[in-house]
């Protein structure tokens, strides 16, 4: 008895792995049929908000663009993974593919990190998306620093430019910033702890009671994020560091290498078009909505938006560089060409 119930066990954990195994890569039942290969997408980002709609409908088509070879199921609102864990989870393959902000998880990246350095200097965000494609396609070294992890980028492209959004008052100066909460990521969390505020990074999903509940009080992003997310009912202040803003956030979409392996180059290559597409829609979308948020603020009545003067932005310039100088130094003791990528991404914004 002991023997058949040991058996029946065994049975059952093979049958059960093999189960969850078929659903979760392939679909397709008859012997003679083809079999899909299906991918999970992950995106921290709230369901019905225009990027996500966009983005939804473009992966939708990967199936009939790989004619049935390849599906991608998307799960956003972080439903797949939390956003504290999104790096962990497509390393490990809970997603296959990700949306990922560079600096979301502090000391993974160093050298990528030059993207989410502050005043890189370009004019505007669809300038920064071609400089940045071209960086990721030039400079391998990039890509070396993801696969380390078990990862690789699809596709990388600027936020559009930031901006400082408040709750209670307008900073025209790095001074002011004593004392402040601010929402904010990777290399600019640096700049404001430079400047002696709290930097701190969490999810989309706690930004507006983190703000209502005065754990912050301002946020370092562009200004669709406080109407798509409806802080800006909470952020009345708001100051503005030219057109090009003070620096960008960093999306990258990442596949894991397992994942990726599986799939003929063929169809790699279309879903690598795939997402390079919904860089440059996501960046046309963001331009568009940016108008729509300024309008809406400047419609309230009840916002603040102050234009810095080039003078006060070089104030800013100026209290960012710390930043910028040890972020080079760091990166070049671990080995990395720091200096290369700072020097050759700058050069190319100044073009």
């Amino acid at each position: 008895m002991k023997k058949i119930c040991v058996f029946l066990a065994a049975f059952f954990l093979i049958a059960g792995s093999m189960s969850v195994f078929a659903e979760g890569q392939q679909e397709g039942s008859s012997s003679g049929a083809q079999k899909t290969i299906v991918l999970k997408y992950n995106d921290f980002n709230s369901s019905g908000i225009g990027l996500t709609d966009m983005t939804k409908g473009m992966l939708d088509e990967v199936e009939t663009l790989t004619e049935g070879r390849v599906k991608i199921t998307s799960y956003f609102n972080a439903s797949l993974i939390k956003y504290p864990e999104t790096f962990q989870g497509i390393c490990n393959g809970v997603a296959d593919i990700s949306y990922y902000m560079i600096g979301g998880t502090p000391g993974v990246h160093q050298l990528n990190d030059v993207f989410s350095l502050p005043f890189l200097g370009f004019k505007d965000t669809e300038q920064a998306l071609k400089v940045w494609t071209k960086m990721l396609d030039d400079y391998p070294e990039l890509q070396a620093e993801n696969e380390k992890y078990n990862v690789r980028a699809l596709a990388i492209h600027p936020m559009l430019g930031y901006h400082l959004h408040m709750t209670d008052k307008i900073c025209r100066t790095p001074a002011e910033m004593k004392g402040e909460k601010i929402l904010a990521e990777g290399n600019n969390a640096f700049m404001f702890s430079d400047m002696g505020a709290s930097a701190m990074n969490m999810g989309p999903q706690d930004w507006y009671t983190s703000l209502q509940r005065n754990v912050v009080n301002g946020h370092f992003t562009h200004f669709v994020v406080p109407m798509e997310f409806k802080t800006d009912e909470l952020l009345k202040y708001h100051t503005m560091f030219g057109d090009g803003g003070a620096g960008y956030g960093s999306i990258v979409y990442l596949v894991n290498l397992d994942s990726w392996s599986k799939i003929s180059p063929k169809d790699q290559e279309i879903i690598t078009e795939v997402f390079r597409k919904i860089n440059e829609e996501a960046v046309k979308l963001d331009i568009e909505l940016q108008e729509k948020a300024l309008a809406k603020l400047e419609a309230d009545g009840g916002h603040t938006i102050v234009k810095l003067t080039p003078e006060e932005i070089e104030l800013w310039k100026k209290a960012a560089q710390p930043t910028i100088d040890n972020w080079i130094s760091k990166t070049e003791a671990a080995g990395l060409p720091g200096q290369k990528i700072y020097d050759a991404i700058t050069t190319l914004a100044a073009e």
